[in-house]
């Protein structure tokens, strides 16, 4: 049986490990990012709607963990660069959804590319069945996570 003293090791190595993990993975995209003079939240934001299949401004927000002003201004960027388009709502003026527009699906599949590459060596140690093992793991705990959303999740 587990103790909780135990248990609480075990939470703070795996805590430890993925905070490691996710800032890697976090500099790696910046610097993609950097090089095609956008910020990260630019990606994070598209690939949101492109992969995740997020359209709502509060379910975007609350996926890239900004708050909506600032999330507002990101997408008042993207769409004075022609990659997103925003409609609202015609029965609720508040609501907004978010789609990509042509050219921010040519945007958002090249640099997908970029980022993707950027990223592989890290997941290089993992044969492909660990890697789907991974993969199967993180769907488990996700649901779990606060900045979760049921909107268009994987």
């Amino acid at each position: 049986m587990t103790t909780p003293a135990r248990r609480l090791d075990r939470t703070e190595r795996l805590a430890r490990a993925v905070g490691r993990l996710r800032r890697d993975m976090s500099a790696r995209a910046t610097r993609v990012m950097e090089r095609e003079g956008a910020p990260l939240v630019h990606w994070q934001l598209i690939s949101a709607v492109a992969f995740e299949g997020l359209h709502s401004q509060v379910a975007l927000a609350a996926r890239v963990g900004m708050d909506p002003a600032g999330t507002s201004r990101a997408l008042d960027e993207l769409e004075q660069a022609g990659l997103v388009k925003r409609t609202r709502s015609g029965k609720d003026r508040r609501r907004v959804s978010i789609t990509l527009t042509p050219k921010g699906r040519r945007w958002y599949a090249r640099v997908r590319d970029l980022v993707m590459a950027e990223l592989a060596p890290v997941f290089e140690p993992l044969s492909p069945r660990e890697g789907r093992q991974l993969e199967a793991l993180l769907s488990r705990v996700a649901p779990h996570s606060s900045g979760s959303t049921n909107e268009g999740s994987e």
